[in-house]
């Protein structure tokens, strides 16, 4: 690869990771922005805030990579877990 293929590639990478990360903080509401101060989302309300389907939610959290709570027989995403897992998807 060439230099300035490498330049170029690594230009690519730095633009389309500003425009992931602006895109994905604007989707989540910040703590103070929150409607009614919502602390937590249900794996369907997580999964529109991802734009996944719920399915994808419910592997995320099997998986470890989404932290959820369970709460009886639900599974509740804590608003500060969903912030934390955008951010990390924004970062790589």
């Amino acid at each position: 690869m060439s230099t300035f293929e490498a330049a170029l590639e690594d230009l690519l990478r730095r633009v389309i990771r500003e425009e992931l990360q602006a895109h994905l903080s604007s989707r989540l509401p910040s703590p103070s922005e929150a409607p009614s101060g919502k602390l937590s989302y249900s794996i369907l309300e997580a999964a529109e805030v991802l734009g996944v389907s719920r399915n994808s939610a419910y592997r995320l959290v099997g998986t470890g990579a989404l932290r959820a709570v369970r709460v009886g027989r639900r599974y509740l995403v804590p608003a500060d877990a969903l912030r934390a897992y955008l951010q990390a998807a924004s970062d790589s």
